[in-house]
């Protein structure tokens, strides 16, 4: 790295990351510069978007990460894995974004059906799903909250579920489930994902409804195999930013039926998602804003005002000051919130108000400072900046949906409020 301060045992304070996370974090942090950066283009399929290239650029990438054991750090220790803290998780997030923030998303996809297993205490599956996990074979996994009629009501703790459409209907010891969803990738046919560094899809972890009268006590999540009978997709939606590396479309449920052990809980499972989701997103705006630093770092470095590099003229170097503490900011912010999730008997557990709270809070700085600097940056940059080869403006397009997705900025607002007095809307 060229820059000594964005080194990561330079950025990642000992009060939450040990000296062997740090070695993680390092490994992860190299990789990137040595891997991701030569070919953060090809994910995208270059200028002309070609499917093959970035599909297999991507399986690619994701194939050497778990080759360096990426995939497995999520597995709690009781299921053979490395039980990583929420501090590690989000760090290594950002360094990943720092290269390409589609590729973070990708690779966190996985873990989407484990963890409400081990939270429900449903060892059997817990255990298939975390020995998937455990080997040195890739897969992806997707979750599935969102519904064409506004998701972000879905995820509004005030409205408790009362508008969720796909409905979950109790026939003896199993569920029959019909509705639609979005925005849930990687979502399609199960083959699409048997490729040669691709195992498969693992499935989706799926917000439906028992009951919409019922409030939260309606509330369910269900594990829904990717292969299951009755399940059917649209063709790819077409998109700004990440357009092959978090493929999107809808899902259609018609009789899908789940046994009732792929219950896996109920609203705490979801808003436990939306917590680690918004958090996760808040690290990876982190990454892409700390790439875009570095970007015009170089850029100022090499382009001249009268005889003297631009970045030491004190307008730019203030405004490049500016940059560093926000950023530094941000990354603390999130940093702390995943302390905090770590320590439920103090703070609350991670579905509870409070946490879900902080989470929006740490997202809600995090997305406005990521757009803030790399609109800087390219105005830094001029043409330059504007332009494919520089990739400011590839961060700028995949940064969007991390700062929509989990209901998106205004819903990250009023949930930093709700902890502090309750409302409804009704």
């Amino acid at each position: 790295m060229k820059y000594n301060m964005c080194r990561p045992v330079n950025k990642y304070l000992d009060t939450f990351i040990s000296d062997e996370d740090m070695a993680m974090i390092e490994t992860i942090a190299k990789f990137v510069e040595k891997e991701v950066f030569p070919k953060r283009l090809d994910l995208e399929g270059g200028w002309h978007r070609d499917e093959k290239l970035a599909e297999g650029t991507l399986d690619d990438l994701y194939a050497k990460l778990v080759a360096l054991g990426y995939q497995k750090l999520g597995v709690p220790k009781d299921y053979g894995g490395m039980g990583i803290s929420t501090a590690l998780r989000l760090a290594l997030n950002e360094e990943l974004a720092r290269g390409d923030s589609g590729l973070s998303v990708h690779a966190g996809k996985a873990h989407a059906v484990l963890g409400p297993f081990v939270a429900t205490g449903n060892v059997k599956k817990a255990r298939e799903y975390a020995d998937k996990l455990l080997s040195n074979d890739c897969y992806t996994a997707a979750l599935m909250i969102s519904e064409p009629q506004g998701s972000v009501n879905i995820e509004d703790p005030a409205q408790k579920g009362r508008t969720i459409r796909t409905k979950a209907e109790r026939r003896g010891n199993e569920y029959v489930l019909n509705g639609h969803k979005i925005w849930g990738g990687p979502a399609g046919p199960a083959e699409i994902f048997q490729r040669e560094k691709l195992k498969g899809h693992l499935g989706y972890s799926l917000v439906a409804t028992t009951d919409p009268s019922a409030g939260d006590e309606g509330i369910a999540v269900f594990h829904v195999p990717a292969d299951s009978p009755g399940l059917s997709f649209s063709n790819y939606i077409k998109t700004m930013g990440m357009c092959f590396t978090d493929r999107n479309c809808e899902m259609w449920l018609e009789n899908v039926r789940i046994p009732e052990e792929l219950r896996t809980g109920g609203v705490e499972i979801m808003r436990s998602r939306m917590t680690t989701g918004r958090l996760g997103c808040a690290a990876r705006c982190v990454g892409v804003a700390q790439a875009g630093f570095e970007i015009a770092l170089d850029f100022m470095k090499d382009r001249e005002i009268d005889g003297k590099p631009v970045r030491e003229r004190s307008l730019f170097a203030a405004q490049l000051g500016e940059i560093a503490s926000e950023i530094e900011a941000c990354r603390a912010h999130y940093l702390y919130v995943a302390s905090m999730l770590d320590n439920p008997k103090k703070y609350g557990p991670r579905w509870s108000e409070a946490m879900i709270a902080r989470a929006s809070a740490a997202r809600l700085m995090a997305g406005r400072m990521v757009l803030s600097t790399l609109k800087k940056v390219m105005e830094f940059m001029g043409a330059y900046g504007y332009s494919f080869e520089y990739q400011i403006e590839k961060y700028y397009r995949d940064i969007i949906i991390l700062q929509q997705g989990f209901g998106g900025p205004q819903r990250d607002a009023l949930d930093a409020i709700r902890s502090y007095y309750t409302f409804d809307w009704r």
